[in-house]
């Protein structure tokens, strides 16, 4: 858990008041005596904390300096160095205020010096020990002896640097001593828990926690970007929590406690700074010493919590000094800069009346618990990406299109950007199936490119590096050994929109209470791609609720578009969009309800498919509103290549999914179809019909010009182009928008109440976010509220049935009205397939996307529907069409919104409408459009 206000006001407990009555100070100043209820207690002279530093050593001097320094600064009353006479002089030199003994000579045998150094351990509140201590077998072992009369005495131990060495190979030294603290840097927390036996699958997160419970409830503070605190002494018990506010005589058998503290620090880590850490470490557990032996305070804080919640003190005091000095210093900062700065610093962390100790909270208030797993489950998917895969950041103002910064950022080599360059993906597979590339390096160099654009827009949910390429290694020996693929999909690394479970791993699906689920059991799309010798390997983000054609949750945070990524990727798979765009992955699974799949494609300029209800499995995949069957989700391929989505839905198909799936349609590939005997066969002059507006919203002027390029470009391969009549669309857009909202907005509701998150109800970027800056946009009131109110009405099961009815006969009436082309056609059949926009406008930015009806008529009218790209944005071309008499207030806005710079460079794409389960028929018609237009763009050229 992050700090909370309750975890503060603890430490704050731990630090005395200045008033002049607990130390001699210059006025001679003694309380003899105080009355506890347990008895007298004799004062002796100086209570503000006694803090010894062991450590220095001929070579290592600055270190026991840093640390018994900042002891001072950060108001122990004394300051201890015991260190070898080689490093004394030194140590003297630096600061008078220390005071020095050079006891540990390595001349002298371990036993004499003991009782020199029980006689100073006797006058110390607590012990440092590890600061400039080195290696050698004298210092290790008079270390070793100071440990065992510090527990022999009861005394509060920090153990850091070479110390650790020292414990880490004899965990018997330290194990079980509960007042001590471990303060491992990155490398000695990595050998620490390799030595003590932690799993290394263990999450990063728990790990910390486990090195203690290992160590018998030792506290382990260990230092990183984010400090992570833990103390857990359940042994293989259950986890118990420690109580906050229980007497001091109070002892815990068993407790378990994780805190982060990420408070800012400065933006370099000195050499030392360790040492200022063990430093403030040691010296709140030398005032606790105090506050435990009734000193000052109210003793309501168990004296088991002293180590954590001096680490916890410590911790922000140095990562705030650091954030101070560097403000100062920049990049030439040292630790020398930062020891003078602890005092204000401790002022800014804990307030200036040093009399009531008042602490400043305002920037450490806890948050709820939904933040708190969300900023687990980020932080867990951050270190999930490979060191050495890791980019400098680019800010958003400063590169707003960054789809050349895979080739430029030197991770992927020649052959690694040859592959991932391909995006014929029959091509892949054609190398993969003859082991030209093997399916490691080419999973290897998708993932680097994946990683690559995580980073730069926020892509990926799921990022599990390992088990993909296990699967891709032994896909290739299977190959060597027999010389067989596998299956059609043979070593092809395929990304998931976060829906598809997979075995182990959680799927957040954009919703809190998803942290935590793992799948105990791989959806049948996910079985399907093993059997095909695909290699799952990213999941993709979603907007909460999925039901958005925009990409933001509060888990995961905005998925921004490659292309500009002031302007959104589309949703609800805008995951996939994005790292499509940048070539991560080359084939990708999403799914569409709404226009998930094609909103997304047009955005990204992508290939897509959306199939018919039940054409494809989606059983045991996740999904909002799951019970809702009258407009299904469907699931589909999204590709740089139409030669991946027929390779994607021939593979399927072949499966037989409809074994596996029960509502699936059995209907295996149709090679007929494909053909299109249906539509005169291959070669004959096929009729198309353009939806130029679909009397809801007129798309922007790129929009226009590409259906313009397409007519061109068929009629020019000798196919028919009309124009499509608009039948009843607004009956079907209400009628569809209806049914979505039929549960009042229940099934979201819930969803969120099982964690606690608020339900987002706008895309328009918050304050913080990186997007927001020169944000200017009111988004319009959608069509959707306008329909049915905000909230929705939740409607009745009979009100429900006569929607579905009212579906029913508007499903009819529309396929009526699309047989009777066929006396407009000229070919003897009915429109072929309809040209229209997949969204009225290209990529908009963050928080605008409001308009849906040009893809959800597909959805509610089961239409198969495949979605291309035609061209991009030109301000040259696409100049602002004069105002025409709006449909409605979202028309006008939509509208007013085109800017034709703001859109410069953008993909624009468009949707193909076949009729219901037409999906080889549709692929095919994409295919004759995609090569009329390559065909005319080589011409114009």
């Amino acid at each position: 858990m992050p700090i909370s206000r309750a975890l503060l006001e603890q430490v704050k407990k731990l630090i005395p008041p200045l008033d002049g009555s607990l130390h001699k100070g210059q006025s001679g100043q003694c309380i003899p005596t105080i009355n506890l209820p347990t008895g007298t207690i004799k004062i002796n002279g100086r209570r503000l904390g006694r803090v010894g530093v062991l450590g220095g050593a001929l070579d290592y001097t600055g270190a026991p300096f840093f640390a018994s320094m900042s002891a001072l600064r950060v108001g122990a009353d004394l300051s201890h160095v015991i260190c070898s006479p080689t490093a004394a002089g030194a140590i003297k030199s630096y600061a008078p205020d220390l005071i020095v003994h050079p006891i540990l000579d390595p001349d002298t045998p371990p036993e004499k010096v003991k009782p020199d150094l029980e006689s100073l351990l006797s006058r110390l509140h607590a012990i440092i020990v590890g600061p400039g201590l080195g290696r050698e077998d004298y210092m290790q072992t008079y270390a070793k002896l100071a440990i065992s009369i510090a527990k022999e005495r009861g005394m509060f131990v920090v153990i850091d640097a070479d110390a650790l060495f020292l414990v880490g190979k004899d965990t018997s030294i330290i194990k079980g001593y509960r007042r001590a603290v471990l303060t491992p840097n990155v490398v000695e927390f990595k050998r620490l828990s390799e030595q003590v036996g932690v799993n290394p699958n263990t999450p990063v997160q728990h790990r910390a926690s486990e090195v203690s419970r290992k160590l018998g409830g030792i506290t382990v503070l260990q230092k990183g970007p984010t400090d992570i605190i833990s103390t857990d002494s359940t042994g293989e018990a259950a986890d118990l929590t420690v109580s906050h506010l229980e007497g001091a005589d109070a002892q815990f058998e068993q407790a378990k406690e994780t805190v982060e503290v990420d408070v800012p620090g400065g933006l370099k880590r000195c050499g030392g700074q360790g040492d200022v850490l063990s430093g403030a470490v040691g010296t709140f557990m030398a005032w606790g010493k105090c506050y435990e032996d009734g000193a000052f305070g109210d003793r309501k804080v168990p004296a088991s919590r002293i180590p954590l919640l001096a680490s916890i003190g410590g911790s922000i005091l140095t990562r705030t000094v650091s954030r101070m000095a560097f403000l100062e210093r920049g990049r030439s900062v040292i630790t020398e800069d930062m020891i003078p700065k602890l005092g204000q610093a401790f002022e800014e962390v804990y307030g200036d009346n040093h009399k009531e100790g008042k602490l400043d909270l305002s920037y450490c208030i806890m948050p709820p618990q939904w933040e708190v797993l969300s900023s687990q489950k980020r932080k867990a998917l951050q270190d999930s990406i490979p060191q050495d895969w890791i980019i400098p950041y680019i800010p958003i103002k400063d590169q707003p299109n960054v789809l050349d910064v895979p080739e430029k950022s030197g991770l992927l080599t020649p052959r690694e950007l040859q592959i991932t360059n391909t995006e014929d993906v029959e091509v892949i597979l054609g190398k993969l199936r003859t082991a030209e590339w093997t399916s490691e390096e080419t999973t290897r160099a998708f993932y680097k490119r994946a990683i690559v654009a995580h980073q730069l827009t926020n892509c990926l949910t799921e990022i599990f590096v390992e088990r993909a390429l296990e699967r891709a290694r032994h896909l290739d020996e299977i190959l060597a050994k027999t010389g067989k693929v596998v299956g059609p999909l043979h070593g092809l690394p395929v990304s998931l929109k976060d829906q598809f479970t997979m075995k182990g791993l959680e799927t957040v699906m954009g919703y809190v209470a998803g942290i935590g689920e793992f799948a105990e059991k791989d959806s049948v799309i996910v079985e399907i791609l093993y059997q095909c010798g695909a290699v799952p390997f990213v999941r993709t983000n979603v907007p909460q609720t999925l039901m958005w054609g925009e990409t933001y949750n509060h888990v995961y945070g905005r998925t921004l578009n490659p292309y500009n990524r002031s302007l959104t990727p589309g949703g609800s798979s805008g995951g996939e969009g994005a790292l499509l765009a940048m070539k991560g992955s080359p084939l990708g699974i999403g799914t569409d309800i709404g226009g998930s799949l094609r909103i997304p494609s047009v955005f990204c300029g992508l290939y897509t498919l959306r199939p018919s209800y039940a054409r494809l499995p989606y059983y045991g995949s996740k999904n909002t509103m799951m019970g809702q069957e009258s407009i299904t989700s469907v699931l589909g391929p999204m590709t740089n290549s139409l030669s991946g989505i027929q390779a994607f839905m021939k593979a399927v198909l072949d499966t037989r999914p409809w074994d596996m799936d029960p509502m699936v349609v059995r209907k295996p590939w149709d090679e007929e179809e494909w053909n299109l005997c249906e539509h005169g066969g291959v070669g004959a002059q096929l009729c198309f019909a353009v939806m130029w507006d679909n009397g809801v919203v007129r798309p922007h002027p790129p929009l226009i010009r590409a259906m313009k390029i397409v007519k061109a470009a068929l009629e020019k391969a000798g196919h028919k182009v009309i124009d499509w009549e608009c039948h009843r669309h607004l009956e079907i857009y209400k009628n569809a928008e209806s049914i979505f909202a039929a549960d009042g907005n229940h099934d979201y509701k819930a969803e969120c109440a099982k964690s606690g998150e608020p339900l987002i109800k706008s895309m328009v970027p918050s304050h913080d976010e990186e997007v927001a800056a020169g944000y200017e946009y009111e988004p319009p009131m959608s069509m959707v509220k306008t329909f049915l109110g905000d909230p929705p009405e939740h409607v009745s099961a009979y009100e429900l049935f006569k929607l579905h009815e009212e579906k029913r006969e508007l499903r009819k009436s529309h396929l009526d009205h699309w047989q009777k082309t066929v006396s407009r056609t000229g070919t003897g059949r009915p429109v072929d397939a309809i040209i229209s926009p997949a969204v009225a406008y290209t990529a908009v930015p963050h928080g605008l996307n409001t308009d849906s009806f040009y893809t959800t008529l597909c959805n509610a009218m089961d239409y198969t529907t495949s979605a291309f790209p035609v061209t991009f944005v030109d301000p040259t071309l696409d100049v602002p069409h004069e105002p025409h008499e709006f449909y409605n207030h979202e028309d006008k806005a939509i509208y007013e919104l085109y800017e034709s710079h703001l859109f410069d460079g953008c993909p624009v794409g468009l949707q193909l409408i076949g009729m219901t389960l037409e999906e080889e028929a549709i692929l095919r018609m994409t295919y004759i459009v995609d090569e009329a237009l390559q065909q005319w763009k080589a011409k114009e050229q």
